[in-house]
Order: structure tokens, then C-alpha cells, then sequence
């Protein structure tokens, strides 16, 4: 009957362990899931980002674009401006070998 007796705190244990097992097995589940979602998080900030940049990338085309172009119209502004420069300094040549 001794026996007997001793075999209720060692059922208990195993008991124990069987639902801690099941428990953690759910846990883990549960923090699998977790990871997931947190991973999908990140590749959709990733192409949030990466659109963000290929905006900025094209936002930097066009301004570098404009910039050229303005340049470009300064140069030939620049250009006539020397042009009238060397005309009047011509004339002014001109006036003074006259006199």
C-alpha cells in the first residue's frame, strides 16, 4: 500500500511537466506569430521607405535639372553681356582716336 502512495506526488510532477510543456509549446506559438508580424512590419517600412528615396531620387533630378538649365540661360546672358561690353569698348576706342 506503501507503494501505492508514493506514486500520487511523482503523477503530479509529471503532470506538471506535461502542462508546463504544452504551455511553453503554446508560448512559443505565440511569440513565433509575434515574430512574423513584426517581420512584415519591416519589409513594408522597407518599400515605404525605398519609395520615400526613389521619390527623393527623382525630386533631385528634376532640381539638378533646373539648375542647368538656368545655367545654361546665364551663360548665354553672360554672353551677350560681353558682347555689348566689347562693342562699347570698341566704340569708346573709336572715340578716342578720333580726338
Amino acid at each position: 500500500m506503501e507503494a501505492v502512495n508514493n506514486w500520487g506526488p511523482a503523477a503530479l510532477i509529471m503532470f506538471g511537466y506535461i502542462a508546463a510543456s504544452f504551455w511553453q509549446n503554446k508560448q512559443v506559438e505565440g511569440m513565433n506569430k509575434r515574430f512574423e508580424d513584426m517581420g512584415k512590419r519591416f519589409d513594408d517600412m522597407g518599400k515605404h521607405f525605398d519609395d520615400r528615396f526613389e521619390g527623393l531620387k527623382e525630386w533631385a533630378k528634376t532640381e539638378f535639372s533646373r539648375v542647368h538649365d538656368r545655367l545654361d540661360r546665364m551663360e548665354k546672358t553672360l554672353e551677350k553681356l560681353d558682347g555689348r561690353v566689347k562693342v562699347l569698348e570698341d566704340e569708346s576706342r573709336s572715340h578716342l582716336v578720333k580726338r
